[in-house]
């Protein structure tokens, strides 16, 4: 097996475990816990003095980290899924 084939394999375990996580209570559980943590950032944003701009920084900050979260789900998800397509179309390629 190539080295290329291993790195394709690795991404697709790697999708499939990102997958498992994100459908498990666990996953779930973060992917809420971040989307609290955004409407609770967004909420007191809403509120902040305007000329506070360190607050202001801080809490889009905290929005911006916490709305990464899914955003790195889905990249691992979509990674995982195009290595299976190459193997996949690797695999037709041959027979």
């Amino acid at each position: 097996m190539s080295l290329s084939d291993q790195t394709l394999q690795a991404e697709i375990l790697l999708g499939d475990d990102a997958d498992n996580f994100f459908h498990s209570d666990l996953g779930r559980y973060v992917i809420g816990r971040a989307q609290q943590e955004v409407d609770e950032a967004m909420a007191k944003l809403k509120a902040v003095d305007p000329d506070n701009a360190s607050q202001i920084r801080a809490l889009q900050h905290i929005i911006r980290v916490a709305e990464s979260v899914p955003l790195w789900f889905n990249e691992v998800l979509v990674s995982g899924r195009q290595a299976l397509e190459v193997m996949q179309e690797d695999t037709n390629a041959l027979d």
